[in-house]
């Protein structure tokens, strides 16, 4: 297993496999941010990740900028899903994620 941080010698890094878009209608995308939201809330305070893995491609890429205990790049279920683990570790279950407003390009969601 690579070390979080890494692109793992894999061409274009995170960028490349970001460059995949979707186009979807405004309230659509906003209601799949929302149960985005819920799922994340839910496993933070100690649930189970069932919801999360629905909501999230199986070749998902999530990237943590900065150079702190949980910067890095992680890709995949197990890796993301890791991610939020050690997340939810950090905060001994009390970190909960609050939308305060959201961008859409148009109809295409990144």
């Amino acid at each position: 297993m690579r070390a979080p941080g890494t692109d793992g010698g894999r061409p274009g890094g995170a960028a490349a496999a970001c460059a995949r878009l979707v186009a979807v209608d405004r309230e659509q995308a906003l209601e799949l941010i929302a149960r985005l939201h819920r799922a994340q809330n839910s496993f933070y305070s100690g649930g189970e990740e069932g919801e999360l893995r629905t909501l999230l491609a199986p070749d998902i890429v999530w990237h943590v900028p900065g150079r702190n205990l949980i910067a890095g790049t992680y890709r995949g279920h197990d890796e993301v899903i890791g991610y939020f683990t050690r997340r939810r570790g950090l905060a001994a279950s009390t970190f909960q994620i609050t939308r305060r407003a959201a961008m859409t390009q148009q109809t295409l969601i990144m």
